[in-house]
């Protein structure tokens, strides 16, 4: 899997574009640091976008928000982010963001997958 650097100047339209695309998708958070290890935030839930807040004074910051309505968002904020890597292999795709402080996020994503048939009993779930 290659792995491409995002330059800081396009994160604003990365994640805009990456969100637009990917809103929906399944996703995993995995955070890593020297102090506690790697530690999971979220297994397998749908990806809603992130924001990049960027700021010339260092104080940037990008916001995940993940859920399946806006009614149960979670949001999660990654401070003073350094770097940014996108990497892609078929029907999964992965960024990882590098803060200021030496912890990293690993976002790890895949496409919903639909059931292989759908049953009288889903559809009368859904009506």
């Amino acid at each position: 899997m290659p792995t491409n650097e995002i330059p800081k100047s396009e994160w604003k339209n990365f994640f805009h574009d990456f969100s637009r695309f990917h809103r929906g998708w399944i996703l995993t958070v995995e955070i890593f640091s020297r102090d506690f290890g790697a530690q999971h935030e979220t297994r397998e839930i749908p990806f809603e976008g992130i924001i990049a807040e960027l700021s010339q004074n260092g104080h940037s910051s990008l916001e995940l928000i993940m859920g399946e309505s806006a009614k149960n968002h979670l949001t999660h904020t990654i401070t003073a982010p350094t770097h940014v890597r996108y990497e892609s292999e078929g029907q999964s795709e992965v960024i990882q963001i590098e803060s200021q402080d030496g912890v990293t996020t690993l976002l790890s994503f895949h496409r919903a997958s639909l059931p292989d048939r759908v049953t009288i009993g889903m559809l009368k779930e859904l009506l």
